[in-house]
């Protein structure tokens, strides 16, 4: 069980096709130039899996050596690092998500929990959810909810306030924003949005097939 994907679990061929159907934001565009030869100098060099890759990018002095060695420019290699990395984001702090209780921040920052990551553990099955309860004296059903709100955290490009829009509007877990439609969310969020105002700008349709396939990557680990 993990909070992010696990890139050891991710070989170098499902990366490629990732990189190359998958949104990227315009400053990742670059690293479909040229993919498959360069991906086919991955595999000559026997790396099996995007954390080998990773591993191989995480200092610069890394990056230049595996730069010399494989015969990839330093430039794209410094991108693909950005998007490695990206895929595993800083968790959002529990703080950050609207309309949440100081009280309940106070009472999980006594057992040494800030942000959802360190929450994570606490939160996966109706027995761990019940424990953390009466460790901290919060209610079950607001330990159901930052859970709740955990789970959806662990999809890339999810905010807090965007994870807090999301459970609002019935998409309440990772599984279900799997299994949405576009359309169907998009729909469900700029109404809310209009109702609540939690943004200044709408959402396109692509921002929520964007998230659908994040939410993919995510492993449903939390038990209901």
């Amino acid at each position: 069980m993990a909070y992010y994907i696990n890139l050891k679990e991710m070989g170098l061929e499902r990366l490629r096709k990732q990189l190359v159907s998958r949104y990227l934001v315009p400053s990742r565009q670059p690293l479909r130039q040229d993919i498959d030869a360069i991906f086919g100098r991955f595999h000559e060099l026997g790396l099996q899996h995007a954390g080998d890759l990773l591993m191989q990018l995480n200092t610069r002095k890394r990056l230049t050596s595996f730069s010399a060695t494989s015969g990839v420019d330093e430039v794209y290699l410094t991108i693909l690092g950005r998007e490695l990395r990206s895929w595993l984001p800083k968790p959002n702090k529990i703080a950050d998500f609207p309309e949440m209780d100081r009280e309940v921040v106070l009472k999980l920052e006594q057992v040494k929990i800030i942000t959802t990551l360190q929450l994570f553990e606490y939160i996966l099955t109706p027995d761990t959810r019940k424990n953390l309860a009466e460790a901290t004296g919060l209610e079950e059903q607001v330990i159901l909810r930052l859970a709740r709100l955990t789970d959806l955290s662990r999809i890339r490009w999810v905010s807090p306030a965007f994870a807090h829009m999301l459970l609002i509007a019935g998409f309440d877990c990772a599984q279900k924003v799997q299994r949405a439609h576009a359309e169907e969310i998009h729909r469900a969020i700029n109404a809310l949005n209009r109702e609540q105002g939690f943004y200044k700008h709408s959402f396109a349709l692509t921002d929520f097939r964007t998230i659908i396939e994040a939410a993919q990557d995510v492993c449903l680990d939390v038990i209901y």
